[in-house]
């Protein structure tokens, strides 16, 4: 369990990585090509034919080796193949790599990933649709190979399933960070609560943001009702059936086309993530449960700088947003 919970810093602290893959083999050039400058002109002839036997490795669709790519700096990656000849490093790869795990090449650069995730506000969605095309041996493992990821330690119970163990991380998740994109997922659960059974579930969370006005709404935590969380008074209760719809709106967006992710210069409305919520009005406080869980809606009337008006010069409801009983 400690090796676990420590794999990120080991990987981190590494001088170099080598990511072996099995399933590739790489040709070995003629001995009589002798300067450098022969040996890259016919890697570059012959690469555009391997490239596509190099992204299909099983490798990078295994859960546990997210974290190799992410954590050691770029320039201490280098890739062998099955016969343990040199493929090449990660700089030389990056489009490649990019491609064949859905990571932006921004997040693959010298800068190393920790820091893109300190200064770039690296959303926890965003983070969770690079694992949900991955699979691991054991179910859990695809709660506890994202520990590092997340920076979050919690024990390890083989045995209590995945969904279980994916429920815990994301409660762990909870305690350290406010951003709201870990609810910003999809399923074709009708109803559901706030938190995603899988992380395939955020397979569309690629583009999901984090908001520069994250940290506006009050603290919300797990409790024996629910997720607790707060809205704004403003957001009142439609009627249906005899049960009260909800919207809420999250610190998080998708960006319009040609928006400049990370620190870029191109300056925009940003329409907050919007759930739908079923339940029952008790006044001060509501039940719900979320609703049509396969659609993502971005707010077109409301702006994230609206809602941090809200917050600040509103009254706030409570909302307990309660969980489905899990599988065991």
């Amino acid at each position: 369990m400690q090796s676990i919970n420590a794999m990120f810093k080991w990987y981190a602290r590494s001088s170099v990585c080598y990511i072996y893959l099995s399933d590739f083999e790489f040709p070995v050039h003629e001995q009589d090509l002798g300067s450098e400058h022969d040996i890259r002109a016919w890697y570059h002839r012959i690469w555009p034919t391997m490239s596509p036997s190099f992204k299909a490795s099983a490798w990078f669709t295994r859960g546990w080796t997210l974290q190799e790519l992410l954590a050691p700096k770029t320039s201490q990656i280098s890739f062998l193949d099955g016969n343990w000849t040199l493929i090449g490093h990660l700089s030389d790869l990056l489009d490649d790599v990019s491609a064949a795990t859905g990571i932006a090449k921004m997040f693959l650069t010298e800068m190393g990933f920790r820091n893109q995730q300190r200064q770039a506000g690296v959303s926890i969605a965003r983070i969770m649709s690079w694992a949900s095309r991955r699979n691991t041996s054991r179910e859990e493992d695809v709660a506890y190979c994202l520990l590092g990821l997340f920076n979050v330690h919690m024990p390890l119970l083989y045995g209590e399933g995945a969904t279980n163990a994916f429920h815990r991380l994301q409660v762990e998740i909870m305690k350290e960070s406010d951003d709201e994109s870990l609810f910003a997922w999809t399923s074709n659960r009708e109803f559901s609560g706030l938190l995603a059974p899988s992380p395939a579930c955020f397979a569309n969370s690629e583009n999901i943001l984090t908001s520069r006005y994250a940290g506006i709404r009050p603290p919300y935590s797990m409790t024996n009702k629910g997720l607790a969380l707060s809205v704004p008074r403003l957001h009142l209760p439609e009627m249906e059936d005899n049960y009260h719809l909800f919207r809420i709106y999250l610190n998080c967006f998708r960006p319009p086309d040609g928006y400049q992710d990370s620190q870029g210069s191109l300056i925009i409305a940003q329409h907050p993530i919007s759930l739908l919520l079923t339940g029952i009005d008790e006044g001060a406080s509501c039940r719900a449960s979320r609703r049509f869980c396969d659609v993502l809606e971005s707010s077109e009337d409301l702006t994230l700088h609206d809602l941090n008006q809200e917050f600040l010069h509103g009254e706030t409801r409570i909302i307990h947003v309660f969980e489905p009983q899990r599988e065991e």
